[in-house]
């Protein structure tokens, strides 16, 4: 529109023109200006606006479409940050990156949380076993910023995952020393038949026959 000079149309009202001339440069950028907002709109929202008469009518009733969208999605968004919580055997990942996102389309309508907020719906949204670091963080003198809250779970999310990997490693270790007993205890039973075999063979030289031998 500022290409065109034609941006006081949509957002000032101009007064309409008496002489044959003004005038018709008056109607030529109001065309000009009412095609440029139909064009830059989605099919779904020209009829609301396509019978208005000039391109300032046209411009405030996009506004008051958007707006009254604006204010129902900051409430759904806010209704998502309200009741959100982090599934069980959810990764921390998932869960701040849609933490993040409901944070910033509540940015783009106008309606950023406050940070402290977002902190405690963080906190609060994290599973049980969590809780000893939830501890940790308000038990401090100050809460941190959301920059250092997303750094925390992240490092919190690492340290759990070495000492879940620690563990795995142990029972590993166990489970393989339970293996090498038993197949060494099969081996001894096996030398054992096997030796079991071999006298089967052996002549006793007091009778004669097989299978056994004196003592």
């Amino acid at each position: 529109m500022d290409k065109n000079h034609i941006k006081d149309y949509a957002l000032t009202t101009v007064v309409v023109p008496i002489d044959a001339d003004p005038l018709k440069k008056y109607e030529e950028a109001q065309v000009k200006a009412k095609c440029m907002i139909l064009d830059g709109i989605k099919d779904h929202v020209i009829p609301h606006i396509v019978e208005k008469d000039t391109a300032r009518e046209m411009w405030e009733a996009l506004t008051t479409l958007y707006e009254g969208t604006f204010v129902q999605r900051k409430m759904l968004l806010e209704s998502q940050l309200r009741q959100f919580q982090m599934q069980k055997g959810e990764e921390i990942s998932p869960f701040l990156l849609m933490l993040q996102r409901i944070h910033d389309q509540l940015t783009f309508v106008g309606a950023t949380p406050d940070g402290e907020f977002m902190i405690k719906t963080a906190l609060n949204a994290v599973t049980e076993d969590r809780e000893t670091f939830v501890q940790s963080i308000f038990g401090r003198a100050s809460l941190p910023s959301w920059e250092e809250m997303w750094a925390a779970l992240w490092q919190e999310e690492i340290r759990r995952l070495t000492k879940a990997g620690s563990s795995n490693k142990g029972v590993r270790i166990k489970e393989e020393e339970e293996e090498d007993a038993t197949l060494t205890l099969a081996g001894q039973q096996g030398q054992r038949k096997r030796k079991e075999e071999d006298i089967s063979k052996v002549i006793c030289f007091r009778c004669g026959e097989m299978g056994h031998f004196a003592t």
